[in-house]
Order: structure tokens, then sequence, then C-alpha cells
């Protein structure tokens, strides 16, 4: 998806596959169903999706495996104090939980869903609905636009859980299992401060820009905000989402080290 939380991830892919000599094909898709829609026709290998959208779509289909989580944080509900007393906000992804919680903050209770991100910035901007719930580099973007400010952010709601993940075709997984498991140990290597001047960070960073339609400067901006230090989806959370996963579910849907209790 158009997201920069997925700049380390492409870095490593391209680390991890490129330097053995695999030419590596990104695609970046306005919403989940498109994603899924490809995935599931077997179009593709790997997908960078919403770690709740990974699992139901998991649990249908059965055909996927969930790498790792990605990071926790770059992201929020944004107020312009204009427009209708609404929330815009995605159905598949960490956003609809953020819109959630807000109306248990005296917000307004309507949510209005959008798919394609871009959509939803003019929308937002024109002043369909007063808030929005949004990722980065939107959320940045929207920030520098004069009268917008932050009223719930990420980890006020969802703590370090996860916004998105990384999950493989389980009959891809099977034929390059050593690979995969290389770009997982190698992602999960990623602790405190990253370096972003790195030569594939760079490539990734440019590859993003491209596919968000924002300024690199903006994406290089956003990656601040996230966390990338926590790696692993807890079970507890997901209860607390409404998600119950039985235990051949789990064994299932997660490679080893990514579910914790």
């Amino acid at each position: 998806l158009r997201s920069s939380e997925y700049v380390p991830a492409i870095a490593k892919f391209d680390e991890v596959f490129g330097s053995a000599g695999h030419r590596i094909f990104y695609r970046f898709y306005n919403g989940t169903r498109g994603l899924f829609q490809d995935f599931n026709s077997k179009t593709l290998e790997f997908i960078l999706a919403p770690t709740q959208a990974l699992i139901m779509s998991g649990i249908m289909e059965d055909n996927l495996a969930i790498l790792s989580g990605l990071a926790s944080g770059g992201s929020g509900i944004i107020s312009q104090k204009i427009g209708r007393r609404a929330i815009l906000s995605t159905e598949l992804s960490s956003m609809i939980s953020l819109a959630s919680e807000s109306m248990a903050h005296e917000l307004p209770g309507e949510i209005e869903s959008y798919e394609d991100p871009k959509a939803a910035l003019s929308d937002y901007l024109a002043g369909k609905c007063e808030m929005i719930a949004i990722w980065e580099p939107y959320f940045s973007y929207l920030l520098e636009k004069p009268g917008n400010t932050i009223i719930i952010g990420y980890r006020e709601v969802l703590g370090d859980f996860p916004c998105c993940s990384a999950a493989v075709s389980q009959q891809y997984y099977q034929i390059m299992k050593k690979r995969v498991d290389s770009w997982v140990a190698e992602y999960r290597k990623m602790k405190g401060p990253i370096d972003f001047n790195l030569p594939r960070f760079e490539e990734a960073i440019r590859r993003v820009a491209e596919g968000t339609g924002m300024e690199r400067s903006l994406v290089e901006t956003s990656l601040e905000t996230y966390d990338f230090n926590h790696n692993s989806i807890s079970s507890d959370k997901l209860v607390k989402l409404g998600i119950k996963l039985s235990a051949r579910q789990k064994e299932r849907l997660f490679s080893p080290e990514v579910l914790s209790e």
C-alpha cells in the first residue's frame, strides 16, 4: 500500500533478494481490496499490508504466512475543526481501530470509509469531514497545513502493536524458505535509530515517494514518527481488537516468533 512504513522492508528486500540475483517488482495499491485480489490470484508473492487485514484474509483464504510486524506509530486522527462531524477512515486497517476508539473520547460517532488515501485527502481538505484517520506520509503532509491538529495518536490507542506486517504466500514460502527467513532475520536486526542514508534505504525512500506522490523530504521526515523496534504481534491485543484465533490458525498463519502472548 502507499505508506512510508514500508521503506525499511523494501530496503531489506533489495538487500536480501536483489543481492542474490532476484529481480523484484514492486506494486503500489490504493487499498487492501485490490492488493488481496492480486495476492489471492497468485499475482504477488509478498504483501506489505495492515496487520488486521492480513490476519482476516489469512483466516479466510488459508494461503499466507505472516513473517513479521513492521512498525508501530506513524498515524493518528487529525482534525481541521470544519466540515461534517464525522471521521474519514479505512475499514481494513488499524485506522478503523483509531476511529472507533475516538468515539470513547466523545468525538463524532459516525465513520465514513475510504479506500484511496489521495481521494480521502482531497475530501478532507475540501471540508467533507471534520476528522481523518490516516497514516504516513499523508499524516505529516496534513500537519503541515494550517489549522490541522492531532486529536489521537496511534500509540495512545494501540501502543506498540504493529500497524502493518509482511506476509508471503504459503506456496512461495515452501520453495524459498531459506531466503525468506534471511529477509526476516535481517529485518528484525534493525533496532534503535535506523540510518536512512544507506544506499538501499535511499532507493527505498525514492520508491515510496513516487508511490505515495509525496516529496522525498516529507517521506524522510515521516519515518521519524515510527517505532521499528517491535516486530511481534500480541495475542492479547488481537483479542482486544476482536480477533480470537484457534491454535491451528496461530500455527498456520504466523512464522516462528511473530506471535507473542
